[in-house]
């Protein structure tokens, strides 16, 4: 294997609109080549890939779409993918930030697929919505409700996507474009600054896992986890975070640090 120097020299903006409940994160610079080293993992056991893809399929599943081959494939700038939990559903909410131009593409195919495409305004900003109308009964009473399947605004350069209303407006009232002129540590939220500062900023992109909230989700899929948490018991019982970053390719050995918040 070549030698391959790290592609960052510092963590990227668009961990500015991560949001601090995330209790997963992942972000570098291009994403096909990052999807193209995990997505054999979908097929696995590995529980990481499973869990990125468990939260974008409900999007997939709207458009008909494959994201790695169709969207991800194209994707070669900075990138940012988090899961949060949705304190009413208990599902995995997911968030995508990228600076390239996919949003346009994803309109069209959401018009195929019988979605509607509108523009709305939320926290003073315009943001576009996919909706699907659907009826509701109660009594002799229907009713007409549009569901969302997709939401998206833009902020500076950067393309921000995701499931819920809730984070985007989280995301819209917690980040300013007037942030991204500023010192880029001071834009993230405190759980993110705590997390980088002890880690190498030379690297290729950040894995972050909050793992107290995320465990009962690995192991309800996995339940193998669970039974290899109990050979390491006092380490999981303590282990709040986990994150690993890449640092390239070093005289052929893949080169990376992992940190744990005990």
């Amino acid at each position: 294997i070549e030698n391959q120097p790290p592609v960052l020299t510092s963590p990227p903006q668009t961990l500015t609109y991560i949001p601090e409940n995330s209790i997963l994160w992942l972000t570098g610079v291009n994403l096909k080549q990052f999807w193209e080293n995990i997505k054999i993992d979908l097929d696995t056991s590995n529980p990481f890939p499973q869990l990125l893809y468990q939260g974008i399929h409900p999007l997939e599943e709207s458009l008909n779409i494959n994201f790695a081959d169709d969207i991800f494939s194209s994707l070669t700038g900075e990138y940012a993918l988090s899961l949060s939990i949705n304190e009413e559903t208990k599902d995995l909410d997911w968030l995508f930030i990228n600076n390239n131009n996919i949003t346009s593409q994803l309109d069209n195919l959401a018009k195929e697929k019988g979605l509607s495409v509108g523009t709305l305004t939320l926290k003073d900003h315009p943001i576009t919505a996919w909706t699907k109308l659907v009826t509701s009964s109660a009594g002799n009473f229907s009713s007409l409700k549009a569901e969302v399947k997709g939401v998206y605004a833009q902020r500076g350069s950067y393309e921000i996507l995701t499931n819920s209303v809730n984070i985007l407006s989280d995301v819209l009232a917690n980040s300013a474009d007037d942030n991204l002129s500023s010192s880029p540590l001071e834009s993230y939220n405190s759980k993110i600054r705590s997390t980088i500062s002890v880690l190498p900023k030379e690297n290729n992109g950040y894995l972050y896992l909050d793992w107290q909230p995320l465990k009962p989700y690995i192991v309800k899929k996995f339940p193998i986890i669970k039974i290899a948490e109990l050979g390491l018991k006092p380490l999981f019982d303590n282990l709040q975070s986990l994150t690993i970053i890449s640092e390239g390719v070093e005289n052929g050995v893949n080169k990376g640090t992992i940190f744990l918040d005990i």
